[in-house]
């Protein structure tokens, strides 16, 4: 929760009002329901397999080393790169509440900033300590932050007035559309209580955790912004939804409303509360890096020196200094706004991925679908032929092949179907409202037409999913029959959208990234990988306990 429900609400509500206006509302609660059917794939998994490694243990027990592959640089960049534009937007934070601009802790003219370095610093010798020592920390920082955020809350409400949610859709309904797909970024972190499974006292627990850890993010963002909207209109709060450089901080939009509101005594406390956001998120994500590497150095795809667990601290420490001493590097040198864009590129494509993933380990003949049992031994799942719709006991008569091909041709048209409405949306439909802020031009009617085909064409796959392709297997925690595949289906559907909405330098980036993986994998991880399966007396040596 801490990673969760951090300082997103307070960087990016104020852009996306001025995007959708009191819309935004109607934004927030279609990000949320897409982040919590991404908690429910999570779930699943996270029930089924409580081993470290979240998306990376998932999807490499699903769809096979060279996936996870991908998965496991993804989610690292993310985090790394994540927490080194936390720490900077600390001390932006900092600097406000000083009374200084954003970027006074910045070394001259340059981006460097040695505040985001210290802090950095700092916590990973906190993590590094011990389990127990930084989950206590956490836990303290977590429910001190949301006291905070409930007293913001409730001041906002104090000074609330209903007329200034009017007009609702000033921004028109596709950039309310489009304000979900950046406010989805809040939710980034939702699967934090997975990445250290192997260290939970009841793992059994851990879907109940993910998914109220989601819910209370969904309620929490979204009556805050209900809060700032209803304190002063929309059109006079916030930034640009994705900042493009430290100053524009300075108009942070709580702050703002709350100087509006004649409530500018509260922004000390505000920026405090925004202050201890940063902080819960840089632990968890400290934390949760150093577990992902770890499980990648037990599979030797990263090198195996980086699995070893301290007997004194039972944490990785090495793996733990390593990762606290690149993010360090990169928040002294790298501004916010670069790192920003590249952060959200790498988590949401790990959860498209993990979406997909659930779809085959439910849906597909003869998948791997390897999961851990009451004595923590790792055993098949039994495959099932469950009916979730009144044809599939046709198909479920067919040969393995033609049932494989028939979830196939439907998977890879949900996927199709998905991307392109996206795309659709942003080139076709929402571009030409955007020529200036508050532009609420609409979009030709044949642009509408293309992307409310696109949308009958998923809504006809997963439905044709639903009746005749039969579900193979069903975990222990599972989502109703009756509920899939569209739960996963609309995570399907909405990511997507969420990684339209940003700019073409970041794919560039994304790409190079990319390239980068795949010539580390079959350079050294591939050799080192297939080193350790056929050793004739390899073991796991893996001492956490």
């Amino acid at each position: 929760m801490g990673q969760a429900i951090a300082s997103g609400i307070f960087n990016l509500t104020g852009g996306a009002a001025l995007q959708a206006g009191a819309a935004i509302l109607l934004s927030y609660l279609l990000a949320g329901a897409t982040a919590l059917c991404c908690a429910a794939v999570m779930a699943e998994f996270a029930r089924e397999l409580p081993i470290s490694g979240a998306g990376f243990t998932w999807t490499i027990t699903t769809l096979g080393e060279l996936p996870a592959m991908f998965v496991l640089g993804n989610t690292l960049a993310g985090q790394v790169l994540g927490n080194a534009a936390v720490s900077r937007g600390f001390s932006y934070f900092l600097a406000q509440l000083c009374g200084r601009p954003p970027t006074f802790f910045n070394v001259g003219s340059s981006s460097v900033n040695p505040v985001a370095f210290g802090i950095n610093v700092v916590i990973t010798l906190l993590v590094a300590t011990g389990v127990r020592e930084s989950a206590f920390f956490i836990t303290g920082l977590t429910l001190l932050h949301l006291l905070m955020l409930s007293i913001v809350m409730v001041a906002g409400f104090t000074q609330a007035n209903p007329a200034n949610l009017q007009p609702f859709f000033s921004g028109g309904a596709d950039n309310c559309i489009d304000a979900a797909g950046i406010l989805f970024f809040t939710f980034i972190g939702m699967e934090a209580p997975a990445v250290g499974a192997e260290e939970a006292h009841t793992p059994s627990q851990l879907p109940a955790a993910i998914i109220g850890n989601a819910s209370v993010a969904v309620l929490v963002y979204f009556f805050m912004a209900l809060s700032l909207l209803m304190m002063v209109p929309a059109a006079e709060v916030g930034t640009p939804a994705v900042p493009v450089s430290a100053a524009e901080y300075r108009a942070n939009a709580f702050t703002a409303a709350f100087s509006a509101a004649g409530l500018g005594h509260w922004n000390s406390f505000v920026l405090v509360t925004a202050m201890l956001g940063t902080l819960t998120s840089l632990v968890t994500l400290m934390y949760s890096c150093s577990r992902i590497v770890m499980v990648g150095a037990r599979d030797r795809l990263l090198p195996p020196q980086l699995s070893r667990v301290s007997k004194r601290t039972q944490t990785p420490a090495m793996a733990q200094l390593l990762v606290g001493a690149i993010i360090s590097i990169i928040s002294l040198l790298t501004s916010t706004a670069s790192l920003q864009r590249f952060t959200v590129i790498c988590y949401i494509v790990t959860y498209f991925v993990i979406a997909n993933a659930m779809m085959v380990r439910r849906y597909l003949p003869g998948g791997s679908r390897l999961r851990c049992s009451s004595f923590m031994t790792v055993e098949a799942g039994p495959t099932i032929h469950g009916s979730s719709g009144c044809l599939t006991w046709l198909a479920a008569r067919r040969s393995i092949p033609w049932r494989r091909a028939l979830f196939l041709l439907h998977l890879a048209a949900l996927n199709g179907l998905s991307i392109a409405a996206a795309t659709v949306f942003q080139t076709v439909t929402f571009q030409p409202a955007r020529a200036s802020p508050g532009d609420t031009a609409s979009p030709p009617f044949s642009s509408w037409l293309a992307v409310v085909v696109l949308l009958g064409g998923w809504a006809a796959a997963t439905l044709s999913l639903q009746l005749w392709v039969p579900l193979e297997y069903e975990p222990t925690w599972h989502i109703p029959r009756l509920m899939m595949p569209w739960v996963p289906s609309f995570a399907l559907l909405l990511i997507p959208l969420a990684l339209s909405s940003l700019p073409g330098d970041a794919w560039v980036h994304y790409a190079v990234w990319c390239g980068i993986l795949a010539a580390f994998y079959l350079l050294y991880s591939l050799p080192a990988s297939y080193l350790r399966h056929y050793a004739p007396d390899w073991q796991n040596k893996e001492e956490l306990k």
